[in-house]
């Protein structure tokens, strides 16, 4: 149905809307507490070299979505939409550990697919259940990044850095904003001094984003202990908030079909000028705000167990030649996005066989 491909669209969108884990640690002054504050501690993760680590992952989102205008460009016409769209998909994540390339270092292979992934919810009040082939696209791509860490969780190096040419790199980073909490190892980077219950620190991170630089600032702080599955660990609650940032991808959209239209012409003409200058493609991202706790295990230096719960809002401008009539057509989204997700460690295996 033609709608399946608009939200197929959406669905993509809705990619950039999660904040991605800071790595830059400065520390903060403890909060007050009431509670009994242990021995320091220092944090630190320690991977087995040559074993593998299982984690059982649940993602939930929830998308709601209103977009006015002529989406023929993509597919359908049928709009205004008004949505509410809901995905769900469990998956194991494996990270394989390996030495890393200097002392101190550890190498995580971390990959993980989401093939059965389930999209429920309602289109302009009617009953919206696709399949992924209806879609036609994965929601979700599949994990498998390498990264060489320390024993703080600090990302010295990873493949994601890496986004190819500029078309595809920009939807790379799209993708990689919406699984970047996935993607990554799992927990907080710690700084590099002792920590007992109350004491707290903050990260800031700013990447270049396609559009321009992106900055995240996180706060952690050690809010108590807990038993999880009969290991004594530490709770750590963290708040991440994003800054607002625009991602414009119009020029890409226009080189591309600049390209597209000479050729068909045999080159290029007054006509594909008009065209070209009136394509456009912007998203706007508001504020954001992710919290997640973590459950550490500081004997054995692993997360046992993590939440993470993500919210932001985004708009987009999009205008392109109809996919019948070739006349230039546009239309605006507005969307709001919750994303939930659940790591449990299923298992550690030591070393691979």
């Amino acid at each position: 149905m033609k709608i399946a491909k608009f939200a197929a669209l959406v669905l993509v969108v809705s990619a950039c809307a999660s904040p991605s884990p800071a790595t830059d640690t400065s520390e903060a002054p403890a909060p007050a507490t009431t509670a009994p504050a242990p021995q320091k501690v220092a944090l630190a993760y320690r991977y087995e070299p040559d074993s593998q680590l299982a984690y059982r992952v649940q993602v939930d989102q929830e998308i709601s979505i209103h977009a006015e205008g002529d989406a023929g460009s993509v597919g359908t016409g049928e709009l205004p939409l008004d949505g509410d769209v809901q995905t769900a998909v469990e998956t194991l994540m494996s990270y394989q550990v390996f030495p890393g390339p200097i002392d101190g270092t550890t190498e995580l292979v971390v990959t993980a697919t989401f093939e059965d992934l389930a999209v429920t919810g309602t289109m302009n009040g009617e009953p919206f259940s696709p399949s992924q082939d209806d879609l036609g696209v994965s929601a979700m791509a599949p994990i498998d990044a390498t990264f060489i860490v320390d024993e703080t969780g600090k990302i010295v190096s990873s493949s994601l850095d890496s986004l190819g040419d500029v078309f595809t790199g920009g939807f790379q980073a799209l993708q990689g904003l919406g699984q970047e909490n996935l993607s990554r190892p799992i927990g907080p980077r710690f700084p590099d001094r002792e920590l007992s219950i109350g004491d707290s620190w903050t990260d800031e991170e700013t990447v270049d984003g396609p559009s321009g630089p992106i900055t995240t600032r996180s706060t952690h702080t050690v809010t108590g202990t807990e038993d999880v599955d009969g290991v004594e660990t530490f709770v750590i609650e963290s708040v991440a908030d994003v800054e607002a940032f625009e991602i414009d991808f119009t020029e890409i959209f226009r080189a591309m079909f600049q390209g597209m239209l000479s050729f068909d012409n045999g080159e290029g003409t007054d006509d594909v000028s008009e065209v070209i200058d009136q394509l456009e493609f912007r998203i706007a991202v508001a504020p954001s705000r992710a919290t997640a706790t973590t459950w550490f295990d500081a004997t054995a230096g692993l997360v046992r167990r993590a939440e993470m719960h993500s919210s932001t809002s985004l708009s987009m401008t999009f205008r392109g030649p109809d996919e019948t009539t070739g006349e230039i057509v546009g239309f605006a989204l507005e969307m709001d996005l919750d994303q939930s997700a659940r790591f449990d460690l299923e298992s550690v295996a030591s070393p691979l066989g």
